[in-house]
């Protein structure tokens, strides 16, 4: 099974912290049998401290980001540096809170750091052995250009396979008949080449004449979910969100990467997931009493699905509680549109589309609690831009597929300052200041805000 690199980073902290629970267990079992001391229970207060103290050492040494632990060494190094950091936190806490053995506090490093570093072996050698079967089809990559640099480009991504990297082939800028050359087309088709063999990843190795060209295919491909990368030297890329990240030893510049870094990334998903499932506990007799009304007072199902733009332009299904007709989507979504002023609402307040249930649940935002289990599988986050049906997203500008650097949210900026009531474009603002704005404690203050604006039903309908 592959893992996108977020999810691979959030099960790793979840393993992290249950080795270190058992590890400090059998530390206090371990310790008092080599003392003949009578067997000792720590209360679990000491427990919480010993996984915070990891938690924060190893995010503040970015022990999961996933450009920092490429290598072995680099992955071993950082959790060595964590369990010395974190070792120095737990020790001088206990220190004024109970009294525990020197012996019993190193049996407990010796497990915790065997345990963190063993899996993570494991978990190695396992992905190489699997890699032999199975592809991640999630990192189908490319390389646009031919020549010394992408050569050695193609010889790393083979030497990385056993990570999930799948090398295609090369799309070419000139008519090429070297017989030993993997190549899938000409530069011209290479949009079609593109969703032809459902490349992910393209790394651009192009020479500086091919300047101009670069310019089209990163046009081209703007709306396309696809991650792109180029070699440092291919382009002026003032006009990019742009990251180096170093590739088996060759500067990449990403030009797709997130807005938000690793440890940003990894806090919200934690945050999400928390949260999340608490809401998930308050909300399930509410959303079983809406599933049935809606079975009851209307044909269809109840849970309404539709394709929406997540991050990165990729495709996936959203749920919602019904609140129209069957069918409703199919109606003439396209007269909402003014042409004039290139504005769209989606939205009508006296829709006859919607149901006398779906009245109330639309005034009410509850309609919009299924959206919690795109939440926990990562489609989406609690806090975000929202996620755009696709023949919204083909009207948009290049500027506006900022919004499409983080994941979509259930609520925003948006929803918290004016909510329906504005139009698109005004929406997209709020987006792109809410993304180069972003902290755990802005995405607090708008989920306060929201419920705010739910229980006074404004812009809802």
């Amino acid at each position: 099974m592959q893992l996108d690199t977020l999810e691979y980073s959030l099960m790793s902290l979840i393993l992290d912290c249950s080795l270190s629970t058992l590890a400090l267990g059998l530390a206090s079992i371990g310790g008092s049998h080599l003392l003949l001391q009578p067997e000792f229970s720590y209360p679990i207060v000491i427990y919480l401290i010993s996984t915070s103290c990891w938690i924060f050492s190893s995010i503040s040494l970015s022990v999961y980001d996933p450009q920092k632990i490429n290598k072995w060494a680099d992955e071993v190094r950082g959790v060595i540096y964590s369990l010395m950091l974190s070792f120095m936190f737990f020790t001088g806490i206990l220190f004024f809170l109970t009294d525990i053995s020197r012996l019993t506090i190193l049996i407990y490093l010796i497990f915790q750091g065997t345990f963190l570093l063993g899996w993570r072996l494991i978990a190695r050698l396992y992905l190489r052995d699997d890699s032999k079967h199975h592809v991640d089809s999630h990192h189908r990559t490319a390389i646009v250009g031919i020549g010394e640099v992408a050569d050695s480009i193609a010889k790393i991504l083979k030497h990385y396979k056993w990570a999930g990297l799948d090398f295609v082939g090369h799309i070419t800028p000139e008519e090429i008949n070297e017989s030993n050359l993997l190549t899938l087309g000409h530069i011209n088709d290479f949009e079609q080449i593109i969703v032809d063999n459902n490349i992910n990843d393209l790394i651009i190795a192009l020479r500086p004449a091919y300047h101009d060209t670069l310019q089209l295919i990163l046009a081209t491909l703007e709306p396309l979910p696809v991650q792109i990368r180029i070699v440092s030297n291919s382009i002026q890329l003032s006009h990019y969100k742009a990251s180096v990240e170093n590739f088996g030893g060759l500067p990449l510049i990403d030009i797709r990467r997130s807005a938000l870094s690793s440890r940003q990334q990894l806090i919200k998903r934690i945050f999400d997931i928390v949260v999340t499932i608490n809401l998930l506990i308050l909300t399930l007799p509410i959303m079983v009493v809406i599933y049935l009304s809606i079975k009851l007072t209307s044909e269809g199902p109840a849970l309404f699905k539709q394709e929406r733009i997540g991050e990165n332009g990729r495709r996936f299904v959203m749920y919602k509680f019904r609140s129209m007709v069957i069918n409703a989507d199919k109606w003439h979504i396209t007269e909402n549109y003014n042409k004039d002023l290139k504005e769209i609402n989606h939205k009508s307040r006296n829709d006859p589309r919607i149901t006398k249930v779906g009245q109330i649940i639309r005034r009410t935002s509850l309609d919009e609690l299924p959206q919690l289990f795109n939440v926990l599988k990562g489609n989406m986050s609690l806090v975000g831009p929202r996620p755009e049906m696709p023949w919204l997203a083909e009207k948009y500008e290049p500027w506006q597929y900022e919004r499409f650097t983080v994941p979509p949210g259930i609520t925003g900026q948006w929803q918290v300052t004016g909510r329906s009531t504005r139009p698109m474009h005004l929406s997209t603002d709020d987006d792109i200041y809410y993304i180069n704005n972003y902290s755990l404690i802005l995405d607090i203050k708008i989920l306060w805000k929201t419920l705010a604006v739910v229980i006074k039903g404004i812009g809802a309908y």
